[in-house]
């Protein structure tokens, strides 16, 4: 876990644009590493590991909007070929979102199989991680390849008979995974999902 961590600080620090961003993803790294581990050995995530980076995503949020003069986050509207600026800033729409999501999909799971199907740790991390990509292509491409692994890591699980289709896994080290993919490398990962699902 020291050597995992070390080269993802180091990692992270290469693709800071300054000292603000680096100090805040070091906390969300830092915090994604432990939620990786715990949830794994105990399938819980604490509160003080997904609650503390999304109040520093927040904070340098509203520190950029406030001082750094940054502007309002932009929607994007492709059938209408341009975007809606809203006043609101891009670190709490994607709290709304990223938490919004996963409290749809755990309804929806609920509905479907009778039982919990999303863990209210995994709706506050998804929140957090949203405080950091803002409402843009970075937070849908987290989410796809969250889904994408842990599809993969299911199937695979039953496969070899680990899991049956009925047994909990669970979804916090997917999430992890997801958000340190786009944190490090989502200038390329983004683009292309965003290509595939692009309307001409």
């Amino acid at each position: 876990m020291e050597l995992i961590t070390g080269i993802l600080f180091v990692l992270t620090g290469l693709n800071a644009d300054s000292l603000l961003q680096l100090g805040a993803n070091v906390v969300l790294v830092s915090s994604l590493i432990a939620i990786l581990y715990i949830d794994l050995d105990h399938y819980i995530i604490p509160d003080e590991l997904s609650l503390t980076p999304a109040a520093v995503g927040l904070g340098v949020d509203l520190y950029r909007l406030t001082f750094l003069h940054t502007l309002p986050p932009q929607i994007p509207v492709p059938w209408f070929g341009g975007g809606i600026q809203v006043p609101v800033p891009g670190s709490v729409l994607g709290l709304v979102v990223g938490s919004g999501v996963l409290l749809f999909v755990g309804w929806v799971g609920a509905k479907m199989f009778h039982k919990e199907s999303m863990g209210g740790g995994d709706v506050k991390l998804a929140g957090t991680v949203g405080t950091y990509f803002g409402l843009s292509w970075h937070l849908l491409t987290f989410f796809l390849v969250s889904i994408i692994l842990g599809a993969a890591v299911g199937i695979t699980l039953i496969a070899l008979k680990r899991k049956s289709g009925r047994d909990y896994m669970p979804f916090g080290p997917m999430l992890v995974v997801g958000a340190i993919v786009v944190l490090l490398w989502g200038d390329v990962v983004t683009p292309m999902v965003v290509n595939m699902y692009s309307i001409n």
